[in-house]
């Protein structure tokens, strides 16, 4: 479970960095909304496959943090700093 550890790790300095280059709370209050929001869409949305090439970078928890979300969050954090 080291990949929830970095997960949350990665999501408090984007949040935190973002408070810091806007000087307020209400961008990072949007984009925690908007991540939840997203996350919850696409656990009614779609079905899990395990077995699937990609299926480790899942949590067996939630089946949706894990490996794939951790990467992603990086790859979103790079132009929404870059914009700030």
């Amino acid at each position: 479970m080291i990949w929830a550890l970095a997960l949350l790790v990665t999501v408090a300095l984007l949040l935190a960095m973002l408070r810091a280059l806007t000087g307020n709370i209400a961008a990072g209050m949007g984009l925690h909304a908007g991540w939840v929001t997203v996350m919850l869409a696409v656990l009614r949305l779609t079905e899990v496959d395990g077995e699937a090439p990609l299926g480790a970078l899942l949590s067996q928890h939630d089946a949706f943090v894990g490996w794939l979300t951790l990467g992603w969050t990086g790859v979103a954090a790079v132009p929404l700093l870059l914009w700030y």
